[in-house]
């Protein structure tokens, strides 16, 4: 039996994560909107009881509820969404004032890659409302040009508005949650693991009232699957439309390129070549554009830490069992070094999943399914994990949720005890032992019982 079919007790650990994420976070009280916090503990509650009911329930059967109750969680989850809309004070994350702020520089003509905020005179800031909140002024934009350009379109139109932006991302994030309804159906898989998606509160949280474009990327990812499992006798048009989707969500965020690999064979040639024709044309604009010695994006990759599982452990002992002292050497070649274990790691996943053809790539559920572990790997390596990017995977995942993944499922709702570093970094070595002690036991545990070490040890003997 899985880990999910063993027994109750595996949901009520699930709902008793989320009881204390709530218990721990009652200080964020403090700095946010009191109706704010209690529409967060409402999709929490509703989130939990639901999801008990269709899905964590050991007694749960996928032919249980006879009425499609699909679409009215969708439209649960957009009024909540709405509710957050208009009571989000991105106390937490302020990189919707980012977002406008690199619109606001193409509409003056500013290079957002050659400019640092902090390096713009006060009479053109002084345009821009929200210029005192935005973070990491003195850093270039990290954002793709894609992304950029979404940026422009809402300023053009709405103006520097920020609710204006949550309202748009709701709505982007439902339009999501209506095509993966469609890919569900597509798929034969029951509709209700809609929950996952429009009554999640870290979707809620991190989209909805904090509004983070990782949103827009998500919603061509999904278009993207709906057309490549689209039947039609048109099948080239719909690859090839696949295929655009596909590259725009790289071009708006670089991380989906990573699940390119295992959907090569969907794409077929036809969409294979649109998807690398305009992605090599996407990344050809972005290095003419940027300074590498001044691109925001090196920057992060360079220096950012934050919440790293496997890599904050490695700098705490080999930094003498200090991490308040600064050791950049170290530091850079932990980085290096964590790189290339993950490059090798997903070179591997890579080949187990071609070298078990008959097993694994004519399975479309298969190809989804190492798209979640190559990011589970990518997890557990990085140095900087926000509660957002958590999210990038969870489309392919919930497309394989039938007994899979449970120790994403779990990280996916410990991974925002992160936010609590932000009210006071005394509890930040804390945070990270009770985000990740959970984590990498359940995924040693999942690794043993899926005889994922087994399958390894086979495909290179």
């Amino acid at each position: 039996m899985t880990f999910f079919e063993n027994s109750r007790r595996n949901v009520l650990f699930i709902l008793v994560i989320y009881i204390l994420l709530f218990v721990l976070a009652i200080p964020i009280i403090s700095r946010i909107n009191y109706l704010f916090y209690f529409f967060i503990v409402i999709s929490w509650i509703f989130f939990s009881i639901l999801a008990y009911i269709f899905i964590f329930s050991s007694n749960f059967s996928f032919d249980l509820v006879d009425i499609d109750y699909s679409y009215q969680i969708l439209l649960a989850g957009f009024i909540i969404g709405l509710a957050l809309n208009f009571t989000s004070t991105f106390s937490l994350s302020e990189d919707v004032y980012r977002y406008l702020f690199d619109g606001f520089l193409i509409q003056k003509n500013i290079n957002p890659y050659l400019t640092a905020p902090s390096m713009i005179s006060t009479s053109i800031t002084s345009q821009f409302p929200f210029y005192a909140l935005i973070n990491n002024p003195e850093v270039s934009s990290p954002y793709p040009p894609l992304s950029i350009a979404f940026s422009y379109i809402y300023v053009v139109l709405f103006g520097f508005n920020p609710i204006g932006w949550l309202i748009v991302i709701n709505l982007v994030t439902t339009l999501t949650g209506f095509i993966l309804i469609k890919i569900l159906k597509y798929l034969d898989i029951n509709k209700h693991v809609i929950i996952l998606w429009s009554l999640n509160p870290n979707i809620l949280f991190d989209f909805n009232s904090s509004g983070h474009n990782d949103i827009f990327t998500i919603l061509f990812l999904s278009l993207s699957i709906y057309f490549l499992i689209r039947k039609s006798e048109n099948q080239n048009v719909w690859l090839i439309v696949a295929g655009l989707c596909f590259s725009f969500s790289i071009g708006l965020k670089l991380f989906t390129f990573l699940m390119f690999p295992f959907l090569i064979k969907w794409f077929k040639k036809s969409g294979s070549f649109i998807v690398i024709l305009l992605t090599s044309l996407q990344f050809f604009v972005f290095y003419v554009l940027i300074n590498l010695n001044f691109s925001g994006i090196v920057i992060f990759l360079k220096y950012w830490r934050f919440n790293g599982g496997l890599f904050e452990l490695f700098y705490f002992i080999f930094n003498d069992f200090n991490s308040s002292v600064n050791n950049l050497f170290l530091e850079s070649n932990l980085r290096i070094i964590f790189a290339l274990i993950f490059i090798l790691s997903y070179f591997i996943i890579i080949v187990i999943f071609y070298s078990n053809r008959n097993k694994y790539y004519s399975s479309f559920p298969k190809s989804l399914e190492f798209i979640g572990y190559s990011y589970i790997v990518l997890f557990v390596l990085s140095p900087v994990l926000h509660p957002w990017y958590v999210l990038w995977p969870i489309i392919p995942i919930i497309l394989t949720f039938r007994n899979k993944f449970y120790p994403y499922w779990l990280f996916l709702f410990v991974i925002n005890f992160s936010y609590l570093y932000y009210l006071n970094f005394n509890w930040y070595y804390y945070i990270l032992l009770v985000e990740y002690l959970a984590f990498y036991v359940s995924l040693i545990y999942y690794s043993l019982t899926n005889n994922l070490i087994e399958n390894i040890k086979n495909t290179f003997n």
